[in-house]
């Protein structure tokens, strides 16, 4: 099984899968239609910061120690740490946009900016090919 969040700064619903077809945006489009597309969502809190505390713990910003724009508790369990403690594989690609390192919050690597010079999304497509969870072969495709 793959789990892949998308966080999207500002993004809404700005997508052709939420009724937007003349937004073109089709592998967004094909990845909702294959997996789970979430209709009815709110933010917990109207910073950035703190509005994503409670997407990458699950619980409300103020729970985590974030009430402003600073970093999370050191008590909190991000979902990345619940995974990569579970045994999947973790890679961050791209911002976390919290104030706290990647490795702590969970991520095991962490891959290039997607479309930036010299980007190595190949190199991260062919090593989660490789990859394997209890003995099961992770495809991709």
């Amino acid at each position: 099984m793959n789990t892949v969040l998308i966080d999207c700064h500002d993004l809404g619903d700005w997508l052709g899968c939420y009724d937007k077809a003349w937004l073109e945006t089709p592998n967004l489009d094909r990845l909702a239609g294959e997996g789970a597309r979430f209709t009815n969502h709110f933010a917990t809190a109207p910073q950035c910061i703190p509005s994503r505390a409670g997407i990458y713990c699950g619980r409300l910003p103020h729970r985590c120690g974030v009430l402003q724009q600073g970093p999370l508790s050191d008590e909190s369990l991000c979902l990345a740490r619940h995974f990569q403690g579970n045994g999947f594989r973790t890679t961050l690609l791209g911002n976390l946009n919290i104030p706290n390192d990647p490795t702590w919050v969970g991520f095991r690597e962490r891959g290039p900016l997607p479309g930036s010079p010299g980007a190595a999304t190949r190199r991260f497509a062919a090593l989660a090919a490789q990859e394997t969870i209890n003995g099961t072969r992770i495809n991709p495709s």
